[in-house]
């Protein structure tokens, strides 16, 4: 039986748009698996089993070293190995204590989980562990400023209620963060202005980031699909929550754009 995690109801609005827009903001998406170190993991190579399985969808490798200090002045080092694809912007790396997929050209979460569930089956026979300590999941969107999303309704009003009446304008900078824990898990909600540079003496009005990262602890390997699925569903329930109506009617596709 699949496993229900507390952390999943900590969202309470429930978005009926997951999976149906038709155009994304997605800049960054990074899923990432953490699992008990295994310290060989982190040899200058990689281990066979593994890049058998990845090199046909991921045939170039890059081995970065990762150097941590500690008191005294002693250091340790490790190796990351990053395997890339050759269209689409995706990469998966592997550590000697995490696994993670992430890509710049999302097109939409049934090809995220695709490519996940196939890291997840190659690092299976290799991480010594039937559970993973940590699953992540993040959304970094951007609303263009173009649009001018906090003027256009592009926003939902409870994110801009500090100055949506208008008392302040050329607002050029503003954050939020706001995380829901509970021991199973948790969700990250940040949101911020990206300032753009002038086009000349014009002010070009800042983009508008929705930042969402959801996480769950100590998950078993084979719940890893339905934990992914709740996850996806948490930061898209998030992220829409974030919403104004124009934004909504340009990624439904109904406002005439591509």
């Amino acid at each position: 039986m699949t496993r229900h995690f507390a952390a999943d109801e900590l969202v309470q609005f429930q978005s009926s748009n997951l999976n149906i827009f038709r155009k994304s903001l997605v800049t960054s998406v990074v899923c990432e698996f953490r699992f008990p170190t295994l310290i060989e993991l982190g040899d200058a190579k990689p281990p066979a089993r593994f890049v058998k399985s990845l090199r046909k969808k991921y045939p170039h490798i890059e081995t970065a070293t990762d150097v941590s200090f500690g008191f005294g002045g002693s250091s340790e080092s490790s190796h990351s190995h990053i395997f890339r694809a050759l269209r689409g912007g995706w990469s998966v790396s592997l550590k000697h204590s995490s696994l993670t997929i992430e890509t710049s050209t999302y097109t939409g979460y049934e090809e995220l989980l695709e490519r996940a569930l196939e890291a997840v089956q190659a690092a299976e026979p290799i991480i010594d562990s039937d559970f993973w300590t940590r699953i992540g999941l993040r959304y970094v969107n951007n609303l263009p400023g173009r649009y001018d999303p906090l003027r256009n309704g592009w926003i939902n009003p409870a994110l801009t209620a500090q100055f949506g009446d208008g008392t302040f304008r050329g607002v050029n900078e503003f954050a939020t963060r706001l995380l829901l824990n509970s021991d199973d898990g948790g969700c990250l909600l940040q949101t911020n202005l990206k300032r753009n540079p002038k086009n000349g003496d014009v002010f070009v009005p800042p983009d508008f980031i929705v930042d969402v990262d959801s996480f769950r602890n100590e998950v078993a390997l084979s719940d890893s699909k339905s934990a992914l699925d709740a996850m996806h569903a948490q930061a898209f329930n998030c992220f829409d929550w974030s919403l104004g109506d124009s934004a909504r009617e340009h990624l439904a596709g109904n406002n005439g754009e591509r």
